[in-house]
């Protein structure tokens, strides 16, 4: 191919020339006549097998969730209740949130009645779902045909874990996506086709007010169609209407912004964002690692799916800059080109799998589709190297889904946890894993507990990770350590760029500017704010050096300090791997008794607001039910049906119902355990029976024995064994007992517990 020749274009004609050619009016297709061509439906086909994909990976993510989505729910509890957009009841206005348009979807949710946090899983799967079809429909209009190459786009990103980890986190990064892909692909069409309805603009805008950084990755597509209107592509009169309707949504909402908030970006913005000299090293670190783990190169995960991808990135990557179109380099590296330098500007993010990143996917795959497209057309006429590199990207794809579909399938039919995290490194990204099935981490609910039953009404916690804490405890006001909902605390993070890495760096202003701020904040905190509880993590607050197992509580970097005298320690959350300890610390002028009542309320109303997290219910009916609380066990036993696929709640609440011999309770959990490989193991079987047994009911506790006895496997004696026990020492049924050992031998001959008391049942008279 000589050089100058665009080879996505089959008629080979320069990019240029095709650009600076007058401009024809297009052939209108009905959405019907479109529809019926062949091509079109075979594409179609082919994407439901991609979906199938997407979402048995996003199912196995189903039960994670991270803890910042619970700020996003708070504020909207709040507008949705009426008292605006504020963190706190009667607290000011602030934007604590990068996400107005997921707010307002929440808020929706809160106002119908929903679990908000299953309502917004869903809408993150349907996002994604859709996400598919418009990376389908953007392949199709980068590449100016109708083929199944189309379709590669999205089968990258249904074989990707980390949209996929997105989808179903209560954050609005589906949906960021979906409005990301949807705008450049009609951005492209509407430019190419004037007779279509203005929807990109409207696209865009919806995009900017669920994420202010969208507007560096639609950067592309606006240069684009600028670039065809000067070139006498695309009328201005177009061009003008497009940006009409844009700026008409998006200065009223700025308008709104700034009259509500009184600033132009959101306060997280300034609260996490600082110019730093380090921010380089860890953004390229973070990227880096994104570009490793799309190759499949991530954790155990399976070596071919790793070598079908990295073979695929690699011949994309290397296409996409000599091969693909004009319009492919500049809206896919472009847009990958602004996102990093975003990324460099503000350093890496601190959760799992990509979040910043994630976005990028579908254009990757829009990549790879470009630039294997550029390599068979490469080929020319000669038909052995168009089906060597047509084999190629077949084979390499065919592998890769292959490896992927197994993968994705493991938890949707059940198979071994163990299997699934052994071999599908890549469908959980690092940090994932070892919390499979796992909402929360321990140090959290440890905490969420202490506040629910330890602090006062309207009363201040000076804290961090304030999420699911703060959501099941509305009744405390935040001072939140990173500022994310406090404008006077967000203000530390600019001082110490200022001074340690920003535009002063050295320069005594700065530092003096540091100083200002820091005490500033100081003040605010210990006599504006003056909190009657802290939550100090050790990994931010230390021990002090004299005095072992003393807590000294700082915030994090020195901004503010506070006289450990003042505190005394109520609550101490277990130690975890990750060697964070938190403590509780109550001012020790405060009184800390809790009214029973108001402890039961707020228990129960965190469960009937959230009724996925089984947490909740089992504080519930841990701190009530050994009460005879009728209330709270009513509420407990309408609540397990929803639980009866969580091992740790099923086991819990047996083991809580056996002590407080609360049979209907545990009958409830028992039968609805929902999991078939709960009850193929003996724990359930026997925890139900000993409720029985501790009531005396030795025969309801043999038929539950012999039940569970019917669903372990073939040599599994255990549930045989202890029916043998009530057998001789509770009914002085010897008989009957050495046949229920007999039936072990049977089951297991080799079973020496059973071979003994065998032995010991026929010797006895």
């Amino acid at each position: 191919m000589p050089p100058g020749k665009d080879c996505g274009d089959p008629a080979g004609v320069p990019s240029f020339a095709r650009m600076s050619a007058p401009a024809d009016s297009p052939q209108r297709e009905t959405l019907s006549q479109w529809w019926r061509r062949p091509e079109v439906r075979v594409q179609a086909l082919l994407l439901l097998p991609c979906a199938w994909v997407l979402a048995a990976s996003a199912a196995s993510f189903w039960e994670q969730v991270i803890d910042d989505a619970f700020i996003t729910f708070r504020f909207a509890r709040n507008v949705a209740e009426g008292h605006g957009f504020v963190f706190d009841v009667g607290g000011p206005a602030v934007e604590g949130f990068t996400n107005f348009t997921w707010l307002l979807l929440s808020t929706a949710a809160y106002r119908l009645g929903c679990d908000v946090l299953l309502a917004c899983k869903v809408a993150g799967l349907l996002c994604g779902l859709a996400t598919l079809a418009a990376a389908w429909r953007l392949s199709a209009a980068v590449r100016e045909r109708e083929d199944c190459l189309n379709v590669l786009a999205p089968a990258f990103v249904a074989m990707n874990a980390h949209f996929a980890f997105w989808m179903v986190q209560g954050l609005e990064t589906p949906l960021h996506a979906l409005l990301l892909t949807a705008t450049v692909w009609r951005g492209l069409r509407e430019s190419d086709e004037p007779w279509r309805w203005p929807l990109a603009p409207v696209l865009g805008a919806l995009a900017a007010m669920t994420r202010p950084d969208s507007v560096v990755l639609l950067v592309p597509v606006a240069l684009w169609i600028l670039a065809r209107a000067t070139m006498g592509r695309v009328a201005w009169r177009r061009v003008g209407t497009l940006a009409a309707i844009g700026v008409g949504i998006l200065l009223p909402y700025m308008a709104w912004r700034v009259m509500t908030f009184g600033d132009w970006l959101p306060n997280t913005y300034y609260a996490k964002v600082a110019s730093e000299p380090a921010n380089v090293g860890r953004a390229w670190a973070h990227v880096v690692e994104f570009g490793w783990n799309q190759a499949g190169w991530s954790g155990d995960a399976t070596r071919w799916n790793s070598l079908a991808w990295t073979a695929l990135l690699l011949a994309g990557l290397l296409g996409s800059s000599l091969l693909g179109t004009m319009r492919a380099r500049l809206l896919v590296v472009g847009a990958i080109a602004l996102q990093v330098a975003y990324l460099f500007h503000i350093g890496a993010d601190w959760m799992p799998g990509f979040r910043f990143l994630v976005p990028l996917v579908p254009l990757l795959g829009l990549a790879i589709a470009c630039a294997l497209d550029g390599w068979v057309q490469a080929c020319g006429a000669r038909r052995w190297p168009r089906v060597a590199a047509r084999v190629f990207v077949a084979g390499a794809l065919a592998v890769a889904a292959v490896e992927q579909f197994r993968v994705s399938t493991a938890y949707v039919f059940g198979e071994s946890v163990t299997w699934y995290e052994r071999d599908a490194g890549w469908l959980a990204p690092a940090g994932v894993a070892h919390n499979f099935n796992k909402p929360f981490q321990p140090e959290l609910l440890g905490v969420t507990e202490a506040l629910v039953l330890e602090t006062q009404d309207g009363t201040t916690i000076l804290m961090s990770d304030i999420g699911l804490p703060m959501w099941a405890a509305p009744h405390l006001r935040l001072i939140d350590v990173d500022g994310l909902t406090d404008k006077v605390i967000a203000d530390a993070p600019s001082a110490r760029a200022l001074a340690f890495g920003g535009f002063g760096l050295g320069d005594l202003e700065g530092w003096r500017h540091r100083e200002r701020v820091l005490a500033r904040a100081t003040a605010y905190v210990l006599e504006h704010r003056r909190p009657e509880y802290v939550l100090a993590f050790e990994q931010h607050f230390g021990r002090g050096p004299d005095n072992e197992g003393a807590i000294y509580p700082r915030l994090v970097a020195n901004v503010l300090a506070l006289s450990p005298d003042e505190w005394l320690e109520i609550a101490r959350t277990p130690k975890t791997a990750s060697d964070v300890w938190n403590h509780l610390l109550l001012r020790a002028d405060v009184p800390r008794d809790v009214p029973d009542v108001v402890r039961r309320a707020r228990l129960s109303r965190a469960a009937r607001e959230n009724p996925r997290i089984g947490a909740f219910v089992r504080w519930l009916y841990r701190d009530f039910g050994d009460r005879g609380d009728e209330a709270a066990v009513g509420m407990v036993r309408r609540s397990v049906a929803r639980f009866a696929g969580d091992a740790d709640f099923v086991r819990e609440m047996l083991f809580l119902a056996a002590q407080y011999e609360d049979v209907a309770t545990a009958r409830a959990v028992y039968d609805g355990a929902r999991r078939e490989e709960f009850l193929r193991e003996a724990w359930p079987h026997r925890m139900m029976s000993r409720v029985h047994q501790r009531r005396g009911e030795w025969r309801e506790a043999l038929d539950v024995l012999e039940r569970g006895t019917a669903r372990l496997a073939p040599h599994n004696n255990e549930l045989l064994h202890e029916m043998a026990w009530i057998l001789e020492s509770r009914l002085d049924d010897g008989p009957v007992a050495l046949a229920v050992i007999e039936r072990a031998l049977v089951r297991d001959p080799t079973d020496p517990r059973a071979r003994e008391d065998h032995e010991r049942l026929r010797s006895t008279p």
